[in-house]
């Protein structure tokens, strides 16, 4: 009887399966810790790509393919720190009517830095300064809540993302810029622009508060479809006469976008690159401890004929579901309480809102390093060639 159990024993993983069962339950502590460790690990990991999926989509997002974007040359940080005369806006205008460009519509915008204090610090805030008939034809743009901001008034709409930053900004309250008192009057969206990160006020009233009335940050000029604003940038760029440097809007914001996904993901390696073997080697660590544990029913395995690669597979095994649990918990964690949270990232003279977001292929990253790891704690473990002698 004894010996028919045995064969049968022999020839599955039934009671490899339940030897580990009792023993979770009898000793779940170095699982609870193997599981707390790679929950830890991948919770960091996960945070740090939702980050860079995040700040990547607001500014692809931002890009028309149709728009040209005109700032002044040399002005790489953007337009923040781009200045254009308004005086040499008619040289652009004349040089692309000899490059057979005509009847192209001028949206000219100032964008300046200023700095507010917000729940007892202070803070970067973009101020764009846009005609207003110009800023209600652009599509994206609903206003939410209020109106839109009318002409030579010192009115503001706010972006929905700056509103988060700054809770005060309500619809009919006051605020002080540059010396001149406004009146926020609306709440506007922008499918997620970026550009939701600023407060928007009419291009006049904006350049006369801030000493700037000859003066614009970029012009926008749309063109019939994306070959056309190529062709128009191309123009620009070859007129060294003009001091423009011009591109598409699309381009402009993957531009900018670089430099933050850049600091972003050297942050990211570098935290990782010393959180992993750190892990790693406390994985191994808590699968010998909890090895030690079984050793006595490990034993008895061999000895009623387990070959040893069936137990080691069986504790590779163990170890996955460990990082299956430890995926699954992090998933959670970060659906629930991370996704959907923004932070405030400062770029320069200029800071944005960023809302963390979740995507599909974030989660398959989180399980796949959960299991990655513990399938390798497990295997780099050497008590296990102590078990099976």
């Amino acid at each position: 009887m004894t010996g028919t159990i045995i064969a049968d024993m022999r020839h599955g993983f039934g009671l490899l399966a339940k030897l580990h069962l009792r023993m979770m339950r009898e000793r779940p502590e170095m699982d609870l810790m193997a599981v707390l460790l790679l929950t830890i690990i991948c919770f960091l990991g996960g945070i740090g790509l939702m980050l860079n999926h995040a700040v990547s989509e607001i500014f692809h997002r931002s890009g028309d393919a149709a728009v040209v974007l005109v700032t002044a040359r040399g002005s790489s940080a953007g337009e923040v720190e781009s200045f254009i005369s308004t005086s040499s806006i008619a040289n652009l205008r004349n040089s692309l009517s000899e490059a057979n460009f005509k009847k192209l519509k001028f949206n000219e915008q100032l964008v300046v830095s200023s700095s507010k204090e917000e729940s007892g610090r202070q803070q970067f805030l973009s101020v764009r300064g846009v005609a207003t008939a110009d800023f209600t034809s652009n599509r994206k743009v609903r206003i939410v809540e209020g109106r839109m901001f009318g002409e030579n008034r010192y009115e503001l709409v706010v972006g929905r993302a700056a509103l988060r930053a700054f809770p005060s900004f309500k619809v009919g309250s006051k605020i002080e810029l540059a010396k001149q008192n406004w009146l926020v009057v609306g709440i506007f969206e922008m499918a997620g622009d970026v550009r939701e990160n600023e407060i928007v006020g009419n291009l006049e009233q904006v350049q006369y508060a801030h000493g700037a009335q000859s003066m614009v940050s970029s012009i926008r000029i749309a063109a019939a479809n994306a070959d056309e604003a190529l062709r128009i940038s191309n123009a620009i760029n070859a007129d060294n006469a003009l001091e423009f440097t011009a591109r598409s809007e699309a381009s402009y914001f993957e531009q900018q976008v670089k430099p933050v996904l850049q600091a972003t993901t050297r942050l990211q390696v570098l935290i990782m690159g010393l959180m992993i073997p750190t892990a790693l080697l406390g994985l191994i660590s808590i699968l010998r401890v909890q090895n030690l544990n079984m050793l006595d029913k490990l034993n008895m395995l061999s000895f009623i004929g387990y070959q040893g690669a069936d137990i080691r597979i069986s504790l590779i095994v163990r170890a996955l579901v460990l990082g299956l649990v430890a995926s699954l918990l992090t998933c959670l964690i970060v659906s629930n309480l991370v996704a959907g949270r923004s932070i405030e990232l400062e770029m320069g003279l200029q800071a944005m809102d960023i809302r963390f977001q979740a995507a599909p292929w974030i989660y398959l990253v989180i399980g796949s390093v959960s299991c990655v790891l513990a399938v390798c704690a497990a295997i780099m473990n050497k008590v296990k060639v102590e078990l099976i002698r």
